[in-house]
């Protein structure tokens, strides 16, 4: 049970930061006349600051120390997961005639439920960092 309120918070977050992502892609791309690969990119980095921050003080636990190591892991991780977001929204794009807009609201749901799976095994939060104290 205790998944399923990570789940709801992690969804509530997300939520907000998805409207706000897409909101600065949309932007960037039609009145800035960005790409749309390049807009979203820079919505997801901006975005995924927020999110770390909203997990390891909302979703996941509150801990306040963790080892620089494991924060370089954890920006990787999240970094190399954003990398595929991209690619699969430059695979799907096209398959859609261009319609991105669509394509980020097909790839989102996935890619949310592996960005909840990857902070829930790599941001600190209780359980980590109490098994690392035990070994």
């Amino acid at each position: 049970m205790k998944i399923l309120e990570h789940y709801s918070k992690f969804v509530v977050g997300t939520g907000f930061l998805f409207l706000a992502e897409l909101v600065l892609t949309i932007t960037l791309t039609e009145a800035f006349a960005w790409n749309f690969l390049s807009a979203y990119f820079l919505s997801l980095m901006l975005g995924s600051g927020a999110l770390v921050v909203y997990n390891k003080n909302v979703t996941f636990g509150r801990i306040k120390v963790c080892k620089d190591t494991h924060k370089f892991q954890c920006g990787v991780v999240t970094f190399l997961m954003y990398i595929a977001d991209i690619l699969a929204l430059a695979i799907v794009t096209p398959l859609l005639n261009g319609h991105y807009i669509i394509a980020i609201l097909l790839i989102t749901p996935p890619f949310s439920m592996l960005s909840f799976y990857i902070n829930k095994q790599f941001i600190c939060h209780n359980e980590i960092v109490n098994k690392r104290k035990k070994n």
